[in-house]
């Protein structure tokens, strides 16, 4: 009976084993250093967003935070470093629409990832509207303006862009499906010499975030004609989002970026990386930081996350197929 019993006892013990190792594994975690990639240089929006939160999980967890910035390559660079990483949640990456949801259908073949199969997405951390801006010398002072002058002088209104496929180029070609008018893409390779073209009236519009425009517009060298997101932005209050022009009803879309993390994490440490990262995207510090460069955190659960990636890639996919946007 006692030998019965010692064998149960030993069975039992070897077979919650595994268990007992990885709920300590979890509780423990993370135990070294955690890395967070950013697919763009060091300096930006996106860079000092990943570069405040890891400040806060550096305290909060007492472990090296380390931000790697690996742009280029339409952010494959930042990507494929992500699928070779191990699945244990010690690497995400903070990652945009582009690489999530873009680069899919404009890459195609391209692509050296799969945002499906390689990644767990954790928590999407903000939106960032895009602000539709004149020069404080044109004749236009709405979107239904743009609109009648694009429908008398199809292929005439031009506007820009930080490059081809990006949100502000595809919310320009959205705009042009939507109101059936035709316009004229210009790209470029960042924010600063498309505003300053716009100012100089070398292009009739931009489409470009708030942190790149809102001194311009507040010392009026640019005019808003209106934000892409929904509703109006809290940054710009008096400006319309284009949704409030007659026809455009439901008109969106924005930019947005968000942590994942290599496909296969243990569930329980991917909720812990969810739950410690939005902590700190709802600290004053970082949601000032967020303001400041015209986003907002939208608080999300990790698969209300993933879903809205693959609603935003058949968006984006969709608006590529229709303007057939091929990339550079």
């Amino acid at each position: 009976m006692f030998a019965r019993c010692l064998k149960f006892c030993l069975a039992f013990a070897l077979a919650s084993l595994p268990f007992s190792i990885a709920t300590a594994a979890e509780e423990k975690f993370p135990t070294r250093t955690v890395t967070i990639i950013v697919p763009f240089a060091a300096g930006g929006g996106v860079d000092t967003i990943a570069r405040l939160v890891a400040e806060d999980l550096r305290a909060k967890w007492s472990v090296t935070v380390l931000v790697e910035n690996l742009p280029g390559g339409s952010g494959m660079i930042a990507a494929q470093s992500l699928t070779k990483a191990d699945a244990d949640g010690y690497t995400l990456m903070l990652a945009t629409a582009g690489e999530l949801a873009v680069n899919s259908t404009l890459l195609n073949k391209r692509l050296t990832y799969d945002v499906s199969r390689d990644f767990e997405p954790v928590v999407l951390a903000a939106r960032i509207p895009n602000v539709f801006v004149v020069g404080k010398n044109s004749p236009y002072k709405s979107v239904a303006d743009v609109v009648a002058a694009a429908k008398k002088n199809p292929g005439v209104f031009t506007y820009g862009s930080s490059g081809v496929g990006n949100p502000q180029h595809l919310t320009g070609a959205l705009l042009g499906h939507n109101a059936k008018i035709d316009l004229v893409h210009v790209p470029y390779k960042g924010s600063s010499q498309q505003v300053m073209d716009t100012i100089g009236g070398h292009v009739d519009s931009t489409f470009a975030s708030a942190a790149a425009v809102l001194a311009n517009v507040q010392d009026g060298s640019l005019r808003a004609l209106a934000v892409t997101s929904k509703e109006r932005m809290s940054v710009l209050p008096n400006v319309p989002a284009i949704s409030e022009t007659p026809g455009l009803q439901g008109f969106e879309l924005v930019n947005w970026f968000g942590f994942v993390t290599k496909k296969g994490v243990d569930p329980k440490i991917a909720s812990l990386l969810h739950d410690a990262i939005e902590e700190s995207l709802r600290k004053d510090a970082t949601a000032k930081r967020l303001t400041a460069i015209g986003a907002e955190f939208v608080p999300t659960t990790s698969q209300e996350f993933s879903g809205f990636i693959k609603e935003e890639t058949t968006k984006f996919a969709e608006i590529i197929k229709s303007a057939a946007i091929k990339p550079e």
